[in-house]
């Protein structure tokens, strides 16, 4: 079964390898790792880069009697993400500036925007799930959405993070910077109804795994030095 799935990282890269055409950095928005945030990609290559491993799952099925599914994941965050300050999304980001706040005694932390944009994220355990479920039970080129079927503004979320981190400062925000898309959340319905899948990670559950995971890795640096 070959499983195709979005990969944010690095979208030009990433499309330029599976999909075999380039997307301009230039023009990807910066919350999908591109470049400036007054550039916006054209809506031919949105389009062209959404459709295309829905295209790819359906040419395998068809031509090679191969069976490939699409799953498209929300954000996702939990232990052994990635906490590099130049490429990191905003949960791993937050965790890493509360906790060296707390670490260092700072009294502010600067935070982006105006917090009222909202988000959906999806626990990685509950992710993996969710692909073992359809790889077992989901036999259709369709695109699933993969998800938790909720959202959080960029507001609540920096707030618990700072509680769960610790950190009794106080959050600095740059309405100068931009909010990015106000909302984003995704219709979860088809997998749960396709192969069963509902997220079971309560999100203050996750958010707590990744940050203990987060300062045990920086205590076996400091310890190691």
């Amino acid at each position: 079964m070959n499983i195709l799935i979005p990969i944010a990282a690095n979208p030009s890269q990433a499309y330029r390898q599976q999909y075999g055409f380039n997307l301009n950095p230039a023009r990807i928005p910066r919350e999908a790792g591109g470049g400036p945030s007054a550039m916006r990609a054209r809506p031919d290559e949105v389009y062209a880069s959404r459709r295309a491993p829905a295209m790819r799952a359906e040419s395998c099925n068809s031509n090679f009697q191969a069976n490939s599914i699409f799953l498209l994941p929300v954000n996702l965050y939990g232990p052994k993400d990635n906490f590099n300050p130049g490429s990191s999304h905003v949960i791993p980001a937050l965790i890493k500036k509360c906790v060296e706040a707390v670490k260092t005694g700072a009294k502010e932390i600067p935070v982006w925007g105006t917090g009222k944009a909202t988000r959906e994220f999806l626990y990685v355990e509950d992710c993996a799930e969710a692909i073992v479920l359809a790889t077992e039970k989901y036999n259709s080129p369709e695109p699933v959405n993969i998800g938790a079927g909720f959202e959080i503004s960029i507001k609540d979320l920096v707030e618990l993070i700072a509680k769960l981190t610790g950190f009794k400062g106080n959050l600095v925000w740059d309405a100068s910077q931009p909010d990015g898309q106000p909302r984003r959340m995704l219709d979860t319905s088809r997998a749960a109804k396709e192969f069963g899948f509902k997220f079971t990670t309560n999100f203050e559950t996750g958010l707590k795994k990744t940050i203990e995971w987060y300062k045990s890795v920086c205590s076996e640096k400091v310890s190691s030095l």
